[in-house]
């Protein structure tokens, strides 16, 4: 992905951002290592990118190794890989993480 978007002109910056300014545009983007007296950086598109991290419930059988069906038929994203792994086929959704069910 990152080689996709360099190649369409996509720049990225890692830092610690303190906040975004989205009253004007291009939006303005707080950072550095003092949230008081921060540096400001401009930009057209802002991609928050917190990451996630599935909640896997202890049933059995739903692990990982020989005797799992981790990635064969149980996941943690019906939008992710319910596409791919349910199509035309019944599903369930079982779980109380918002991004289950989205």
């Amino acid at each position: 992905m990152t080689a996709q978007a360099t190649e369409a002109g996509a720049t990225f910056e890692y830092e610690e951002v303190h906040g975004i300014d989205t009253s004007t545009r291009p939006l303005r983007v707080a950072h550095g290592w003092d949230p008081e007296a921060p540096e400001w950086m401009t930009a057209d598109t802002v991609i928050i990118a917190t990451g996630a991290a599935a909640k896997r419930l202890d049933i059995p059988g739903t692990g990982d190794g020989p005797n799992g069906f981790w990635q064969r038929g149980v996941s943690a994203c019906a939008v992710c890989d319910g596409a791919i792994m349910a199509k035309d086929t019944q599903s369930f959704v079982i779980g109380g993480g918002d991004a289950a069910c989205e």
